[in-house]
C-alpha cells in the first residue's frame, strides 16, 4: 500500500490519476489475454501506442479527468 499511497500523493487530480490507472490495468489485461487465448503478442511500444489511443478515445468520449492530465 505505501507504493500506491505515495503515487496517490503525486497526482492532485485524484479522479484522473484513477482514471488513467484504470485504462493501463485494463490494456495490460486484455494483452494478457491475447498472448493466453489467441496465441498473438504485441510489443511494449505497441502496447503503449494502444493505451494512448484508449486514453484519447475516452477522453473525446467525454472523461474531463482524463482530459486534465494531459500534457501538451
Amino acid at each position: 500500500h505505501t507504493w500506491w499511497d505515495h503515487l496517490r500523493g503525486l497526482q492532485d487530480r485524484d479522479r484522473g490519476f484513477y482514471s488513467l490507472f484504470m485504462c493501463i490495468i485494463w490494456a495490460i489485461w486484455k494483452e494478457h489475454n491475447k498472448r493466453l487465448f489467441e496465441g498473438t503478442s504485441c510489443t511494449a511500444v505497441e502496447l503503449q501506442d494502444k493505451i494512448k489511443l484508449d486514453i484519447q478515445l475516452w477522453i473525446h468520449a467525454g472523461a474531463h479527468h482524463l482530459g486534465c492530465l494531459k500534457r501538451e
